[in-house]
């Protein structure tokens, strides 16, 4: 799935899954990276407006469409970030690799996207 977001979205409903002593620190890590995203300067004025910024994240991935996504991305001189699937990464790995060679953050999202194997019957919608 495709998902434009706004700076600041990532992180808050994974605060209250967190149960194993590995998910907290997963909850951390992101809670740094949230902080390390925050605006560090005033925002850009550009012909006298304040300039908006859009981030660009991509989950789910690599995928059939991930090369065509790059070329749109690297035509336009815009950045994203990807957020992976480990069953895909084996299945592009060529794809990742040129994520990162044209300079998207590459993050992961899961290994397999299994909620049965994360969440107890009943409380996921499958």
């Amino acid at each position: 799935g495709v998902l434009f977001t706004y700076e600041a979205a990532l992180g808050s409903a994974h605060t209250a899954l967190a149960s194993t002593e590995d998910e907290a620190k997963s909850v951390q890590l992101v809670s740094e990276i949230q902080s390390s995203l925050a605006p560090k300067e005033a925002p850009k004025q550009y012909n006298g407006q304040v300039r908006k910024v859009a981030y660009l994240t991509f989950d789910d991935g690599p995928g059939k469409y991930t090369a065509e996504l790059l070329d749109m991305l690297k035509r336009e001189n815009a950045k994203a970030t990807f957020f992976l699937i480990g069953s895909n990464v084996k299945a592009f790995p060529d794809l990742v690799k040129r994520e990162d060679a044209e300079g998207h953050y590459v993050g992961m999202h899961s290994m397999t996207h299994n909620y049965k194997k994360l969440y107890t019957e009943g409380h996921y919608v499958d």
